[in-house]
């Protein structure tokens, strides 16, 4: 049930910002709800849209870099991912090889370069 809720807010945002827009002015902008919202309610409104949407994707990034290296380590510690991930340091008791981390960082760095170097 929640999915469908989320679908149907995913529409309807979509149909809110084609009927503010319209098709061509959407496929001008990268920044579609801040544009619409802009274009409905004035600059001011826009910028909150944006700053909005800004810390809700740093958050979100927040979130994964400080969860997915914790699944990698319990799922090291539990055999069933590599084992050298799961090593504690004798006096911190953190993760001896926050190798996760560098991994996660460096592949969402380079996702976003090879798909710019592939656009062009």
């Amino acid at each position: 049930m929640g999915s469908l809720i989320l679908v149907a807010l995913y529409l309807l945002a979509v149909f809110a910002y084609l009927f503010a827009l319209g098709p061509h002015d959407m496929a001008l902008t990268d920044t579609i709800a801040a544009t619409a919202v802009r274009t409905v309610l004035g600059p001011w409104a826009g910028k909150i849209v944006a700053l909005t949407i800004l810390i809700s994707t740093f958050s979100a990034a927040n979130s994964v870099i400080l969860t997915a290296p914790r699944v990698f380590y319990a799922m090291a510690n539990d055999r069933l991912f590599f084992r050298k991930l799961a090593e504690v340091h004798p006096r911190l008791r953190h993760p001896q090889r926050p190798s996760s981390d560098w991994v996660c960082g460096l592949q969402s760095w380079c996702a976003p370069v090879s798909w710019e170097v592939s656009a062009h």
